[in-house]
């Protein structure tokens, strides 16, 4: 007797035979990756041996025939990259065995089911890019095996559940690119093995719960565009598994807490388009795993600390629109891997520090609208990479270096200079 049936990876077109549905043997039926099309058949629900549904990647349409509910042995239905439409039957809630659900990248629309809170042993929900509406079920929080929450680019509204912070065994969490409102429940602290949080793109708002920095595990932290207020918690700096933080085009205020500088593993930090005030922490160079610094468009103050200088690693610094004042630290000329630098339109004076000849990898610099003085070091003409150079609106004296006098001579894509 036929148990196993994997034509996977082909090019097979056509329907889905509905004779498929008489194997009452299979454990496993794969035709994912092929170019099947017409609708899922209604017989598959009368498999009833079979542990493992894989259609993904396929050009199946037509709704979901609800007879799937009558799979009791179900383990993996992934449905995903097709081109699905309707609900989500209700009667997939009678899965007991189920542990994966996927079904991404559909035309599947109509709220999520409560009944999918009966699953006890599901451990993977990915629904990403459909176009589900709706609430979040707060049954949802009743799967406590759940590792995978993915339910981004879809079209949910109103409040993330508290419930959610009953997933205990939770390591990915997206709800990215939907419109969720209200405040992020201090609830999801308790999600100790989370490794991503992804709230990105809605509209949430209120203040950043400091019960987050209990996260200890997370690896990845998205919070921007969306409206929320209030510090960054200084809580963060107990992230110490923290590789990207990410909260840009929201409304935080406050200082930057030093406290980030503790998280040494922390590869990315976009904050830019907030309205964060204060001085650009000193302890931000000690994170020696940093490669991008995204702070513009704020209201920071101060100089830039010189400590900036020991990121070795460092490719992209933006500090522009600002407030920042003072002279560029010297020691920004030890930054060897960098190659965007954007200091405009701050409050800057003094000269332009001859160490940024050292800068051989730098492509984009922008220092204009600032209150720099001095002759343009000749050394910038001769950074062979560089591609793009404004630095207009200043205070400049002296001669145009050579090698910047054209865009040809020097191979720019981009050159602002300032009028004498």
């Amino acid at each position: 007797m036929l148990e196993i049936l994997d034509l996977g990876g082909n090019k097979l077109w056509g329907e889905i035979p509905e004779e498929l549905g008489h194997l009452s043997s299979l454990r496993e039926l794969s035709l994912f990756d092929n170019q099947l099309s017409g609708e899922i058949p209604g017989s598959l629900g009368r498999l009833s041996s079979i542990r493992t549904l894989n259609l993904r990647g396929n050009l199946l349409g037509g709704i979901l025939p609800t007879t799937l509910g009558s799979l009791s042995n179900l383990q993996t239905l992934c449905l995903a990259e097709n081109k699905l439409r309707g609900r989500i039957p209700q009667e997939l809630g009678r899965l007991i065995n189920l542990e994966m659900l996927l079904m991404w990248a559909n035309e599947l629309h109509g709220a999520i089911p409560t009944t999918l809170g009966s699953l006890p042993n599901l451990k993977w929900l990915r629904l990403s890019h459909n176009k589900l509406s709706g609430q979040l079920p707060s049954e949802l929080g009743t799967l406590s095996k759940l590792e995978i929450l993915e339910l981004g680019q879809n079209e949910f509204r109103g409040k993330i559940p508290s419930q959610l912070g009953d997933l205990t065994a939770l390591e990915i969490l997206d709800l990215q690119k939907n419109e969720l409102n209200g405040e992020i429940p201090p609830e999801l602290g308790n999600l100790f093995s989370l490794e991503q949080l992804n709230l990105g793109e809605n509209k949430l708002s209120g203040m950043i719960p400091p019960h987050l920095g209990n996260l200890s595990r997370l690896e990845s932290l998205n919070l921007a565009d969306n409206s929320l207020t209030g510090p960054i918690p200084a809580e963060f700096g107990n992230l110490t598994s923290l590789e990207i933080l990410s909260a840009y085009w929201n409304e935080l205020c406050g200082e930057i807490p030093p406290e980030l500088g503790n998280l040494s593993g922390l590869r990315m930090v976009w904050l830019y388009v907030n309205e964060l005030s204060g001085k650009v922490p000193a302890e931000l160079g000690n994170i020696r795993h940093l490669q991008e610094l995204y702070l513009h468009s704020n209201y920071l103050s101060g100089e830039i600390p010189p400590e900036l200088g020991k990121l070795q690693i460092l490719n992209t610094l933006m500090l522009s629109e600002n407030r920042i004042s003072g002279e560029i630290p010297s020691e920004l000329g030890n930054l060897l891997s960098l190659k965007t630098l954007w200091l405009d339109h701050n409050e800057l004076r003094g000269e332009i520090p001859c160490t940024f000849k050292n800068l051989e990898h730098l492509e984009d610099m922008d220092l204009s609208g600032n209150c720099l003085t001095g002759e343009i070091p000749q050394d910038i003409g001769r950074l062979r990479n560089l591609r793009r150079l404004v630095l207009k609106d200043n205070q400049f004296i002296g001669r145009v270096p050579n090698r910047l006098r054209s865009v040809e001579e020097n191979d720019l894509e981009e050159l602002h200079l300032p009028y004498y």
